[in-house]
Formats: C-alpha cells, structure tokens, sequence
C-alpha cells in the first residue's frame, strides 16, 4: 500500500470510528442523569471532533471524504436538557 493510500484509509477509518463514538454517546447521554465526569467526557469528544473538523477544513479535505461530515458538534456534543 502507497502512503497516500495508507493516510487515506487510516482517516476514512477514524472519522467513522469517531463517528461511531459520537452516535454511542448521543445514545448513552439520553438515558441517564450527567455527572461531572460525563461532562468532561462530552467536553473533551467535542474538542477533539472540532480540531479534525476544523483541520481538515484548512487543508480542503472533504468532511464527507473522512466520515466526519454528520457530526455537528452545536447539536450533538454540549447540549444537554434539563
């Protein structure tokens, strides 16, 4: 596999499997009652899904390339109810 190929595939992967934590939080969230460490948890997920977003904006790198296009931090990540 050329190294192209590898960062590639490495970046597809990780977006979806980012994506997949995001969804399982989204899920997990709205079932129990947050503690602190839960909102340190949702805090830290948020800034690492933005600095890929916003990284892979700077270098013109699709989100939708890296699966990392149906993750709205605004709406999924630090908004709570109640």
């Amino acid at each position: 596999m050329n190294d192209n190929n590898a960062y590639k595939y490495y970046l597809e992967d990780l977006g979806h499997l980012i994506q997949e934590i995001v969804t399982n939080w989204k899920l997990e969230k709205s079932k129990k009652k947050l503690g602190e460490y839960d909102f340190g948890y949702e805090m830290a997920l948020n800034q690492i899904v933005s600095l890929l977003q916003n990284q892979a904006k700077a270098f013109e790198i699709d989100l939708k390339s890296i699966n990392l296009d149906k993750i709205d931090t605004g709406k999924d990540l630090l908004t709570h109810e109640g």
